[in-house]
């Protein structure tokens, strides 16, 4: 179980880097903080549309990939009983399904933006702007939950987790993306775009060194060393 866990980990951050590399692709380089908070998504419609789709793909892939590593978080936390064990993975995963829904809509409210004549409209933009808010109200609900779940099963419940792995839960780093609005240009609308991809690098991270296999030293056995093996 330590050895796959611990594999599912990485394959949960190596999903979290390529979604990450999607947002980035999407991320226009010119604002500042406030007009990147103000405008949102409506900047990559600057950018070339083959570029804001390729980001959507990484994105929604990534995304897809980054469920690998809640296998292994579910089965750390079921020490402390199966039913928060999936409240805890359900919740995440709605988090990371609805994420990688909104990579996949936001290269697509870029190119309804860009169109004039349906820009003048805006229904098409209109419709499309609320499935991406709708998403991310969707996804918000079970980051919540399933953060708020695990930080209180890790620090209170045995789990294979230490207790300090609480600090873990995606939910407490949300509060980052406030920094936003003071960014100066050229960051800020990189890190508004990509900081969401990163909240579970430390839960994932906290569940590789959880489920590491024990004893592992570095060191070879003293059979290898030249010693005779033990009898």
């Amino acid at each position: 179980m330590a050895r796959t866990g611990v594999v599912g980990a990485y394959v949960g951050l190596f999903g979290l880097l390529l979604a990450a590399m999607g947002s980035w692709l999407q991320a226009p380089a010119g604002p500042a903080g406030p007009e990147t908070w103000r405008q949102g998504v409506r900047l990559a419609a600057e950018l070339d549309p083959f570029r804001t789709f390729l980001g959507g793909v990484f994105g929604s892939l990534g995304c897809t990939l980054a469920l690998a590593g809640l296998v292994p978080v579910h089965r750390a936390v079921v020490p402390a009983g199966r039913p928060l064990a999936w409240v805890v993975s359900s919740g995440l995963a709605l988090w990371l399904v609805e994420l990688g829904a909104w990579h996949g809509i936001r290269p697509m409210l870029a190119h309804l933006h860009r169109v004039a004549e349906l820009t003048l409209d805006a229904r098409d933009y209109t419709t499309a702007l609320t499935y991406l808010n709708v998403h991310r109200a969707f996804g918000g609900v079970g980051l919540f939950f399933g953060s708020v779940c695990f930080f209180f099963t890790v620090l209170f419940r045995d789990t294979v987790y230490p207790r300090a792995a609480a600090a873990a839960a995606p939910v407490l780093w949300v509060i980052g993306i406030r920094a936003v609005p003071v960014l100066p240009a050229g960051t800020a609308a990189t890190f508004l775009f990509v900081y969401l991809d990163a909240l579970f690098v430390p839960l994932f991270a906290a569940t590789a060194w959880a489920l590491r296999p024990a004893g592992r030293t570095g060191l070879p056995p003293p059979s290898a060393a030249g010693d005779p093996a033990p009898r």
